[in-house]
């Protein structure tokens, strides 16, 4: 009756007093089947513990993790492997591990002798450099040069083109200035031809007379189209002229 009594004592024992348990359990001596079910009792409340510890720890992890990162992008952020266990059918491939084993080291805990390609995978890489670089290393070099060559025979030509032209500077220059002149002088011709046209007209009309008048303007237009007749016949009279010179210089041949 006695050992009945210090079990149930002991099963309203909060799990915070494990320890006083414990040391409650030894003070008695209950019988043999009584210490079993302590024993029980006594694992299931570390258990409890433990669990209720883990919890703790979980929840004050999350407390400190102020920037709400999960778990694997805060291992990322710090330099960790991200996963500790394989969560994917990709964290159980070759290519993954190489990638982790060639980041993080040894700390990645892989074995490297597990990471060295299979025949297979030989094999196509093979194949894979003989369709992508076909062509050998002394090729390759000869390509090169080639190419190197035709720059520097491009950069060579283009040089003594511009030596070429540089020559010709000076020459361009003078032809530019003579353009301009012969164009200035036109202008100046034509200019003052017109002014002529006009003070003819203001002749024709004897008296001053505003050239924005409609009169004014008629008058200019006809005066205009004499000026041209006369030109275009001064012009025939001269070819016409030239050309007995050129037979009466034939003649006297």
């Amino acid at each position: 009756m006695e050992a009945l009594l210090n079990i149930r004592k002991f099963c309203n024992l909060n799990s915070s007093n494990i320890k006083t348990a414990v040391l409650y359990k030894n003070h008695f001596r209950p019988a043999s089947t009584t210490n079993s079910v302590s024993e029980n009792l006594i694992a299931t409340a570390d258990e409890d513990y433990e669990a209720t510890q883990l919890k703790k720890e979980i929840e004050f992890e999350q407390k400190r993790n102020k920037s709400r990162l999960r778990s694997h992008h805060r291992n990322l952020v710090h330099g960790k492997i991200p996963y500790s266990e394989p969560v994917a059918d990709i964290h159980l491939t070759h290519k993954y591990n190489r990638m982790l084993f060639g980041k993080y080291g040894k700390s990645s805990n892989v074995n490297p002798g597990t990471l060295w390609p299979t025949k297979s995978e030989l094999q196509e890489m093979v194949e894979y450099e003989k369709i992508a670089h076909p062509f050998s290393f002394s090729e390759l070099v000869a390509k090169q040069k080639k190419v190197v060559d035709e720059e520097e025979m491009s950069v060579k030509q283009r040089q003594e083109k511009i030596l070429k032209n540089l020559q010709k500077l000076e020459g361009w220059k003078r032809e530019i200035a003579a353009r301009v002149e012969k164009k200035l002088a036109d202008l100046a011709k034509a200019k003052a031809k017109k002014d002529a046209l006009i003070e003819e007209v203001k002749r024709h009309f004897g008296y001053k007379i505003d050239p924005k008048d409609e009169k004014f303007k008629e008058m200019l237009v006809i005066k205009e189209r004499e000026q041209k007749k006369r030109l275009k016949e001064e012009r025939s009279k001269a070819k016409q002229e030239r050309y007995l010179a050129d037979v009466l210089k034939k003649d006297s041949k």
